[in-house]
């Protein structure tokens, strides 16, 4: 593996990532063991750090965002039971992320389980997240282990059947 740092991750910004990677390293290297989360915000404190921007010192502003982090934990943790066609039961987030236009916008919100199952722009924006967190799967784990890879290309395969047979003109 070659510490090409990078992100996929807007919140990281990408001039910035090798050298907050190289500082996580480095922490790493010198506490000789894993880091906690705690430990790499007291690192960060010092404003001469390499994380030090990454992170909202302002405590009003840094308590709005967690509070918002808080709301989206609350909607995730919390499920509904679905039954399918045969009378199976699975557990499922009572509420998911869609992408809904208002105000002349597009904006991400938490839709209801049942809202976007019968909503068909919304059903078609969860099959396609679906669809992407399996191919995100393989990117992740495909590679790294060859042991996967044959399960990498059934899934990979799989998929782009799928999204062809469902973009196919009836």
């Amino acid at each position: 593996m070659k510490n090409d740092f990078h992100s996929n991750f807007p919140i990281v910004p990408v001039k910035k990532v090798k050298r907050y990677a190289n500082e996580l390293l480095r922490l790493e290297e010198a506490y000789g063991r894993g880091l906690r989360a705690k430990e790499i915000v007291d690192e960060a404190r010092a404003k001469n750090s390499p994380l030090h921007d990454y992170f909202e010192w302002s405590n009003k502003a840094a308590g709005d965002k967690y509070r918002i982090q808080q709301a989206r934990q609350l909607v995730a943790v919390i499920r509904v039971t679905v039954i399918d066609d045969k009378g199976r039961e699975a557990p499922a987030r009572a509420m998911v992320s869609v992408i809904e236009n208002y105000d002349g916008k597009k904006n991400h919100v938490f839709a209801s389980h049942p809202k976007v199952l019968n909503d068909p722009d919304f059903r078609s924006q969860r099959i396609d997240t679906a669809f992407n967190e399996l191919e995100q799967w393989c990117r992740r784990w495909g590679h790294p282990y060859k042991e996967l890879a044959p399960l990498r290309r059934a899934i990979l395969e799989a998929v782009q059947k799928e999204r062809e047979r469902l973009l196919s003109p009836v």
